[in-house]
């Protein structure tokens, strides 16, 4: 965020670049804090899937542990 306003863009030659438009805080409705609420949302969603990863990581684990060692899968043919 700092360094984007020392770039010049080499498309158009603005005096700022920023690699997604999500960032640039001049085409953003309410500047730095409408970034701010995009960069949010964002971490809310990284950990929103995170969170469900381990969530059907630690079930699936913890069914697969319920069952017997002794139980074994028959094959039917």
């Amino acid at each position: 965020m700092i360094r984007a306003n020392l770039v010049i863009a080499p498309a158009t030659g603005d005096a700022w670049w920023y690699p997604y438009p999500f960032l640039n805080p001049n085409i953003v409705p309410g500047g730095y804090l409408g970034v701010s609420g995009y960069i949010i949302g964002i971490a809310v969603a990284i950990i929103g899937v995170a969170a469900l990863v381990v969530w059907v990581g630690r079930r699936r684990a913890a069914s697969a542990s319920s069952r017997s060692p002794f139980e074994s899968r028959t094959v039917q043919k």
